[in-house]
């Protein structure tokens, strides 16, 4: 039995059970399955249901996580930027109000991406800086190392190899 079968009898049960938060959660699961197989639509629709339970629940944690899921959606399907900018910053709000630096670190870092593919690299710079700063405080050495390749692109398009160079080989050694 695969992870989504699983989840998706988790999901029966827990609807049967009325328990709401484990719904919500679920729900979500599913739409990280989607949008890594490209199915988002049904991805979309999943985070909107997690978001409204998570809503209806006064839970701020499950709302904030939902909108940076349905952010990191827009940005890999290419969805709307205003869109897209508008969920990250009221997920980041949520963050900040929670003290929850892995997601503020991880909507740094989207936003880092974000402006980066929008030819903004000064302010990529600075979001992926701050998503790395954060990332090291808690420990997240996978999120520090991507973090660190997306930012070695941002000083590679700002023409400083020296810094690339000395950021790929930190990244390398986290690696290992």
């Amino acid at each position: 039995m695969c992870i989504r079968d699983r989840t998706e009898e988790a999901l029966a049960l827990f609807r049967e059970m009325g328990d709401k938060e484990r719904v919500a959660w679920s729900l979500s699961t599913l739409g990280l399955l989607d949008t890594q197989e490209g199915k988002y639509a049904s991805a979309r629709a999943l985070y909107e249901e997690s978001r409204a339970i998570h809503s209806e629940l006064g839970d701020k944690r499950g709302i904030a996580i939902t909108l940076l899921r349905l952010a990191q959606l827009l940005f890999v399907s290419e969805g709307d930027q205003a869109e897209l900018r508008s969920l990250l910053e009221e997920g980041l709000a949520l963050f900040k109000e929670l003290g929850e630096k892995e997601g503020i670190a991880n909507s740094y870092a989207l936003s880092g991406q974000l402006a980066l593919s929008q030819g903004d690299t000064t302010t990529a710079r600075l979001r992926l800086e701050e998503s790395i700063m954060l990332y090291r405080q808690i420990g997240h050495r996978k999120a520090l190392a991507e973090s660190l390749a997306i930012l070695a692109r941002v000083v590679m398009a700002q023409g400083e190899r020296a810094a690339e160079q000395v950021i790929y080989e930190e990244r390398l050694a986290i690696a290992r």
